[in-house]
C-alpha cells in the first residue's frame, strides 16, 4: 500500500468512526484495527496529515480541517451519514442511539463574535471545531456565554440556532443548569405535578397506619452523605442469644402517595432519576415530597418497606422477613459523623450517647454481611466530593467520595436488601425489574488480555466474577493500574434493567442466576425502585403483580437510557468542578502520579485521588530542552538526560484550566507564568 493511499484511508477512517474530539492513541487505536495496520504507524500518518492541514491536533486531541471536509464534500469522497433515528421514549436533548452528529442534536457552546461582526460557537466537550450561530435577538443576548445550541446544517459546516442561553462559563451555578438541561434534567415540575404535591399530607396519617406494623421502638439510624436532605433508607440491628444477629432495612414508601399515571408518577417516570450536580440535586419528585414527607427524618414518623433477616455465616439468609410498617429514626448520621461517633473522636462519642451502642453494634456485624458480597468486583474509584463556599460560587476543597467506612455499613445492607427482594419475586414466579450484569463478551476478553500482556500482568483470564476479581487484586500493584482497571472495567458489559421471571445473575456483584438482584433500596430517586415497589405491594396484598412483560420491558429500556444520561450529566459536572478547583490553587505546587502516557501527553492523577490533569510532553521541563519520547509499550517517557516512568510520583503546576472544554493542563516549569483565565476559556 503506498504512502498516498495509506493517508487516504486513515482520513477516511477519521471521518467514517467521526474520531475528531478523540486523543490521538485512542483514534489511532481504532484505525488500526481496522485497516490491520500498527498504530505507531497510524499515528505516523496522523502526523503526517496535520503536515498538510487536512486534519488539525488542538491540546492533543484530533480536529476537523474544515477547508478539507468542504474539498472532500464537493469531490463526494465523505463517508455518507446515517439517518437520525428517532427515540422511543422522551423528548431529550442527547442522541444515546449513535455518536452521529446529526441535525437536531443540541450541544453547550460557548457564543463568540469575530472581527466582521459574524457570531460563531466553540462547542464546550469538542463535538467539532466551531459552528456559525444564525442571527438572532436570543443570540445577540448569548455573546460571552453558554448557551445550549441546535444544529440546523452539519452537511456544509456547522450552523446553529441558540436555543436556551445560561450565564458565563465560570458561574458554576448557572454552567450545572446548563450541563443538567443539555442532558434533559431540570428542577422545575409541571404545575400539575406541583399541585397534587401541595394535597399530600406532611404527616403519616391514622389512616394510612392500618394494617402495618408498628416499629416505632426500633432505634433506627440513617448515614448519609453530609448536606443529603432525600433519606430513602435507615437501618437497625438486633442482636441474638446464639450470637447471630437481624438486620433490619426500611426504605421509604413512596408507593403510598405516588398512584399510577398521576402528574407526578408521570413527571417521575420522565426522568427516571434524581441526578446529583455541583452539590445540588435535580430531583425525581418536588423537594416539598423529596426532602419532606417521604424522606426518613430523624424524630419523624414514616411510612416504609422494612426488610430484615436473620445473618448467621455468609452462605444463608435466614427467615427473611418483608412487612409494611410505620418507623421513627432516632438518629440522622452523616457519613463522617458517624465514623467519629464510632470511633470516640472530637466527643461525638457524647453527643451521641443514646445511638452510639446501636452504631456500634451495625458497625461489629457489617464484615459478616459483606462476606456474602465477597468476590463483588471493586475496581478503584475516583468519584470526587467537593465542598463549596457558603454562597456555592467557588469549590473550596476536593476529596474521595464516600471513603469512610461508615459507606460500606449501608452498603452491604442495602445490597443485602436488594437480593432480599429479586429472591421474594423469584419464589412467587412474578414478572419483576431485575439488575441484571451479563458476562464479558469473549471478543472483550481477548482483546483486554493482550493489553495486560503488554504491561507485564500474565493473568491468564476467565470469564467468571472470581477471575476478574483475582486480576483486580493483581493490577493494584502494577505501575500502569489507573489505565488498566480503566480497560478491565470497558471489558464487562454494562449492567441494566430488565423485566423477567427467569433466573439473571449480577457478574459484578458475583450473584449468579438463583439469587437474583433488584433495585429497592432508592424509591425518592430511581425510579426503578418505585416500581419495585408497586409490584411487590401488588404480591404481597394481592398475591400476583398486574403488569405485562412488554409494558414492563418498555419501562426498563426508558430506565437504561436515563441512567445513561445522570451518569454523563454528573460526569460532566464533576470534570467542571474539578476546573474550578484547580483554578483556584493555580499558584500552589502541585503533586500525583503519572497514570498513562501517549506519544503527546502525560496523564497525572493528583494526589486528591480524584482529578486528573494532562501534561503535555513539551511541558515536562527539567532544564533542558531536549523533547521527550515514549516507548511503544507506553511505560516510559524519556530523553537524553531524564524520564518519567508510569507510576512514578511528579511535582507540577496548573497551566491551562479550561473551564469551557473541561480539562486541565499542567507543566513542570514552575517558574512558567500562568494564561488569563478568559484566553484560557476560549482556548478549545
Amino acid at each position: 500500500m503506498s504512502k498516498i493511499s495509506i493517508e487516504n484511508n486513515v482520513l477516511f477512517e477519521i471521518y467514517c468512526n467521526k474520531l475528531f474530539g478523540q486523543d490521538i492513541e485512542s483514534a489511532s487505536k481504532i484505525i488500526a484495527e481496522d485497516l490491520g495496520i500498527s498504530t505507531k504507524r497510524v499515528e505516523s500518518v496522523i502526523f503526517d496529515l496535520k503536515k498538510k492541514n487536512a486534519v488539525l491536533i488542538k491540546d492533543g486531541l484530533l480536529t476537523e480541517s474544515y477547508k478539507k471536509t468542504h474539498e472532500l464534500e464537493k469531490r463526494n469522497l465523505l463517508p455518507k451519514q446515517q439517518e437520525e433515528k428517532p427515540q422511543k421514549l422522551g423528548d431529550d436533548y442527547t442522541n444515546y442511539k449513535s455518536k452521529e452528529i446529526n441535525v437536531g442534536d443540541v450541544v453547550l457552546c460557548t457564543i463568540l463574535k469575530d472581527k466582521k461582526g459574524l457570531l460563531y460557537a466553540k462547542p464546550h466537550r469538542n463535538e467539532f471545531d466551531e459552528c456559525v450561530v444564525l442571527k438572532s435577538p436570543l443570540a445577540e443576548q448569548a455573546i460571552g456565554k453558554t448557551c445550549l445550541l441546535k444544529l440546523t446544517d452539519v452537511r456544509h459546516g456547522f450552523t446553529g440556532v441558540v436555543e436556551q442561553v445560561f450565564g458565563a462559563v465560570d458561574d458554576p451555578i448557572e454552567e450545572n443548569i446548563a450541563i443538567a438541561t443539555k442532558y434533559g434534567f431540570t428542577n422545575k415540575f409541571p404545575e400539575s405535578a406541583l399541585n397534587e404535591a401541595r394535597q399530600i399530607p406532611q404527616e403519616v396519617t391514622l389512616e394510612q397506619k392500618k394494617g402495618r406494623s408498628d416499629l416505632r421502638h426500633l432505634d433506627f439510624v440513617t448515614i448519609d452523605p453530609e448536606g443529603c436532605k432525600d433519606k430513602d433508607d435507615a437501618i437497625y440491628d438486633e442482636q441474638l442469644p446464639d450470637g447471630s444477629f437481624r438486620t433490619y432495612i426500611a426504605i421509604a414508601d413512596v408507593t403510598s402517595a405516588i398512584k399510577v399515571g398521576s402528574a407526578l408518577d408521570k413527571e417521575a417516570f420522565k426522568r427516571g432519576n434524581s441526578a446529583y450536580l455541583g452539590g445540588g440535586v435535580y430531583p425525581m419528585f418536588p423537594p416539598e415530597l423529596s426532602n419532606g414527607i417521604f424522606s426518613l427524618d430523624e424524630d419523624k414518623e414514616r411510612l416504609a418497606f422494612v426488610v430484615s433477616a436473620v445473618i448467621k455465616d455468609k452462605k444463608k439468609i435466614i427467615d427473611p422477613k418483608l412487612e409494611l410498617a410505620v418507623i421513627k429514626v432516632k438518629k440522622g448520621y452523616s457519613y463522617p459523623e458517624a465514623e467519629k461517633t464510632h470511633d470516640g473522636k472530637d466527643g461525638f462519642e457524647t453527643i451521641n450517647a443514646s445511638t452510639k451502642e446501636q452504631l456500634d453494634l451495625l458497625y461489629k456485624n457489617t464484615p459478616m454481611i459483606e462476606k456474602r458480597f465477597s468476590t463483588m468486583l471493586k475496581p478503584d474509584s475516583h468519584e470526587p466530593e467537593y465542598r463549596f463556599s457558603d454562597d456555592k460560587k467557588s469549590v473550596e476543597d476536593v476529596k474521595l467520595s464516600n471513603s469512610e467506612y461508615s459507606h460500606i455499613v449501608v452498603e452491604a445492607r442495602m445490597l443485602l436488601a436488594n437480593e432480599i427482594v429479586a429472591q421474594y419475586f423469584m419464589r412467587q414466579n412474578e414478572l419483576g425489574l431485575f439488575r441484571t450484569h451479563e458476562k464479558s463478551m469473549d471478543s472483550k476478553i481477548a482483546e483486554l488480555q493482550l493489553k495486560l500482556a503488554k504491561y507485564g500482568v500474565q493473568h491468564k483470564l476467565e470469564n467468571t466474577t472470581q477471575s476478574y476479581f483475582k486480576l483486580l487484586e493483581e493490577v493494584r500493584n502494577n505501575p500502569a493500574r489507573d489505565y488498566l482497571m480503566f480497560e478491565i472495567i470497558r471489558s464487562m458489559s454494562k449492567a441494566k434493567y430488565k423485566a423477567t421471571v427467569d433466573e439473571t445473575e449480577h457478574f459484578g456483584l458475583g450473584i449468579a442466576g438463583d439469587r437474583g438482584y433488584m433495585h429497592f433500596t432508592s424509591p425518592i430517586r430511581r425510579y426503578s425502585d418505585l416500581e419495585t415497589h408497586r409490584l411487590l405491594k401488588q404480591i404481597m396484598l394481592m398475591g400476583k403483580t398486574n403488569i405485562d412483560e412488554d409494558t414492563l420491558s418498555e419501562i426498563a429500556e426508558h430506565l437504561n437510557v436515563q441512567e445513561k444520561k445522570a451518569d454523563d450529566a454528573e460526569k460532566e459536572s464533576d470534570a467542571y468542578l474539578a476546573c474550578l478547583w484547580a483554578e483556584k490553587h493555580a499558584k500552589d505546587l502541585q503533586e500525583g502520579v503519572i497514570v498513562k502516557l501517549t506519544p503527546l501527553t502525560a496523564e497525572i492523577l493528583h494526589k486528591n485521588g480524584t482529578t486528573r490533569i494532562t501534561i503535555p510532553l513539551y511541558e515536562l521541563k527539567d532544564g533542558k530542552e531536549d523533547s521527550y519520547k515514549v516507548t511503544e509499550d507506553g511505560m516510559k517517557a524519556y530523553n537524553k538526560s531524564n524520564e518519567y516512568q508510569l507510576g512514578d510520583n511528579i511535582k507540577f503546576k496548573f497551566d491551562k484550566i479550561n473551564l469551557a472544554s473541561r480539562m486541565i493542563f499542567g507543566t513542570t516549569d514552575l517558574e512558567k507564568k500562568r494564561e488569563d483565565l478568559e484566553e484560557n476559556i476560549n482556548t478549545l
